[in-house]
């Protein structure tokens, strides 16, 4: 019963760490964008582009490491994610 209570616990203050971790990231990566004089449009592609592209290669990266096994099809969805990424900046700005 103590152990249950101990995950939730858990559970709830690594949800807030999460929280809070991700409310900076975003606050810091406007910040710096904005130093560098780039549209709220462009840093907010960044942002959305980054956090769809992570997950996927991270589990491409815990699978070389974990199972010694290369799964292509994820480093081609990223290459893939990269390539739309650019051409679609590039109909936005130029």
């Amino acid at each position: 019963m103590f152990e249950l209570i101990g995950y939730i616990i858990l559970f709830v203050l690594s949800f807030y760490v999460i929280t809070k971790a991700a409310d900076y990231f975003i606050d810091e990566s406007a910040t710096i964008g904005k130093r560098f004089g780039m549209s709220k449009l462009m840093i907010g592609l960044t942002i959305v582009s980054i956090g769809t592209s992570l997950p996927e290669m991270i589990t491409s990266l815990g699978s070389i490491m974990f199972y010694g096994q290369f799964m292509p099809i994820l480093l081609l969805e990223l290459l893939w994610e990269v390539i739309l990424l650019i051409f679609y900046l590039h109909l936005v700005f130029f």
